[in-house]
């Protein structure tokens, strides 16, 4: 349970009692849980309508999540009356707020949804000199600030909320830099930073590496871990041996040295090194890192996680026969996976629960089947209701021969580490794995499928 909403429904002094409720447009569930970031979570029932409530005296002021198929993040304060609407269809771009406390929420997801946007553009802005693409960053980022402002003019916002937005502007501004800087330092023979003029660096003299305040923000561990793969990528070049190795463990390093915030550092070490372990082919490196890992992650719930998953990884790695899995067919028959492999093989993976996901997906596999038909592509849902998802394959009008279900679901996301919606595996023609962490959204990605062909 969610300890801030522990006990609340019932309490007779409401002075201070913060609201939720909403309801949920085409639900995929019946249920919505709402998500503080120690590891706690509440469940609550939605009515026949789609709609739920929730009242509580005791919580804390901060980031929350809301999770219905998909996730959002919000913001709460003590005596809040906030209502969220949101459709299943569109998910993040249908997600409003009304009440007390809707503004700062709507602007919140307002900077998220123009981030993305802005995101989807940046790889047409790399072929910008330094300081042009500077400058275009600047004033996207100045506009925010203004936004803010104006939002600050017009009703009273908290010191707690001020921050929590202008982190979410600077960091995502300061993440849009730092990819430029690593599409720069890939193309470099050398990666050699030299091309780059000074101050367009000037942006790091700001970063606060221990904010604690912010430490469970998307925007600032999303920089965070960009930043420091450019700052260890800029330490070695391609042509090092062992060079992926060298990259992570000095990774691990300046996280160590700069981080001082205990958690966060302790989940920064966590996630970068999972990040390694599922793509590192050498296991005595392995070894090496685990024991790096130990010595400066004080988390000691972290390092037994990480040992089960260094243990898991290992037999995903290239060269190794795909897992003995279940899947079952549309026609709700049992099948080994390792028995529809017929060719070199992509593997992906999608819910019912998010819509547009899998309509993106999927749209997205028909693109790479048509450039590379060489590969059999393979639907794989997570789900675990049978008819549901049967009933989406053929109203979709997907492939029947190349959709399936886990037979059970939980056990095989396991196995197969599914630790995101974007995933996907790369099988060679004898059921051998080629490739197991890669985003099937990523531009990168179509460079690897043609450089497996041959």
């Amino acid at each position: 349970m969610l300890i801030p909403f522990i006990s609340c429904e019932n309490n007779d002094n409401k002075k201070e009692a913060t609201f939720l409720g909403g309801q949920i447009i085409n639900p995929v569930s019946n249920f919505v849980i709402i998500s503080d970031f120690n590891s706690k979570n509440d469940t609550i029932r939605l009515d026949d309508d789609g709609s739920f409530r929730f009242e509580c005296e005791s919580l804390e002021t901060g980031l929350y999540t809301f999770r219905h198929g998909e996730i959002q993040f919000f913001y709460l304060e003590k005596g809040d009356s906030l209502l969220f609407r949101v459709n299943t269809v569109d998910f993040d771009e249908s997600l409003a707020f009304s009440g007390k406390g809707a503004e700062k929420n709507n602007f919140l997801v307002s900077l998220f949804l123009k981030n993305e946007s802005v995101a989807e553009k940046l790889p047409g802005y790399y072929k910008l000199s330094p300081a042009a693409y500077s400058a275009k960053i600047d004033s996207i980022t100045n506009r925010r600030k203004n936004s803010l402002t104006e939002l600050e003019e017009s009703i009273p916002l908290s010191d707690d909320f001020i921050k929590i937005a202008q982190g979410t502007i600077d960091y995502n501004s300061y993440s849009q830099k730092e990819r430029y800087l690593s599409k720069r330092l890939m193309e470099e023979e050398d990666n050699s930073s030299a091309k780059i003029p000074a101050n367009f660096y000037d942006f790091r003299n700001k970063i606060a590496y221990s904010d604690s305040s912010l430490q469970n923000h998307y925007a600032y561990n999303r920089f965070l871990n960009r930043h420091f793969e450019n700052l260890a990528l800029s330490k070695i070049n391609d042509e090092e041996l062992e060079a992926d190795f060298k990259q992570h463990k000095y990774k691990l390093l300046l996280i160590d040295s700069l981080v001082k915030t205990e958690s966060l550092k302790n989940n920064l070490l966590r996630s970068n090194l999972r990040r390694y372990l599922i793509d590192t082919h050498d296991a005595s490196r392995d070894t090496e890192l685990l024991a790096l890992f130990n010595k400066i992650d004080t988390n000691k719930r972290h390092q037994s996680e990480i040992l089960k998953y260094a243990q898991k990884t290992s037999k995903l790695r290239k060269g190794e026969k795909v897992p003995e899995i279940i899947l079952v067919t549309v026609t709700n028959e049992t099948i080994l996976l390792e028995d529809i492999l017929k060719k070199k093989t992509v593997l992906f993976f999608w819910s019912k629960n998010s819509i547009r996901h899998y309509k993106e997906i999927h749209l997205r596999i028909a693109e790479l089947k048509s450039k590379f038909p060489e590969y059999d592509y393979i639907g794989i849902n997570t789900d675990n209701h049978f008819k549901k998802w049967q009933k989406t394959v053929l109203a979709s009008g997907y492939s029947k021969t190349h959709e399936y279900q886990f037979e059970n679901d939980k056990e095989a996301e396991n196995e197969l580490l599914i630790n995101s919606v974007n995933k996907a595996i790369i099988i060679d023609n004898d059921s051998k794995i080629i490739d197991t962490y890669s985003n099937i959204f990523n531009q990168g990605f179509e460079t690897k499928l043609l450089g497996y062909i041959n």
